[in-house]
């Protein structure tokens, strides 16, 4: 079951024992025991960095990073496209809970006649007052209303007349293909 890893139940020695007392617990997931205390309904910190790194690759696959946020810097500064770029961290973290939401919670209780599931709140949703779920796609702002200048020039040696850049009257920064070394 590929979401084993994303919910936090640690299994123990008894965990035979343990199956057919855990109707009405907190962790309905039938393959992993509810022993107080040990089900925190989070993301593990290595799977997330598996996943980070697995999606990392879909964009690149000869990268050697390990830092989804890195790899973004270093795909736009080479595409200039920000549909060639994986998401950021924030937004691939609100993918993933709404991932494990529905395959470890929701699926995993399939056959329990009454689930008990996490607040979708807790799990990548954003509810206003009474209105429906919808995805929190990100926990960071929205970029146009944080950078007032989205440029990024091309120049691959020293920027001149012709740098994107220049013209806007800004310095080359990280995100230009001379990653701001030009100057």
């Amino acid at each position: 079951m590929p979401s084993q890893g994303v919910i936090l139940c640690q299994p123990s020695s008894d965990m035979g024992r343990n199956l057919p007392g855990q109707h009405g617990t907190r962790c309905q997931n039938s393959l992993m025991p509810a022993e107080s205390g040990k089900c925190t309904h989070k993301i593990q910190e290595d799977t997330m960095h598996v996943i980070e790194r697995f999606v990392i690759l879909l964009y690149d696959r000869t990268s050697k990073c390990k830092d989804v946020n890195k790899a973004r810097k270093k795909l736009f500064a080479k595409k200039s496209s920000v549909q060639n770029i994986p998401p950021t961290y924030a937004a691939l973290e609100q993918h993933v809970k709404r991932s494990a939401l529905q395959g470890g919670h929701v699926w995993g209780q399939a056959l329990v006649p009454e689930p008990v599931l996490p607040p979708p709140t807790d799990w990548g949703w954003h509810r206003s007052d009474d209105g429906p779920y919808t995805p929190l796609w990100t926990t960071l702002p929205e970029a146009s209303k944080t950078c007032y200048e989205l440029v990024s020039c091309g120049c691959k040696k020293g920027c001149r007349n012709r740098c994107k850049c220049k013209k806007a009257s800004l310095q080359c920064t990280g995100l230009c293909f001379c990653e701001g070394e030009c100057q």
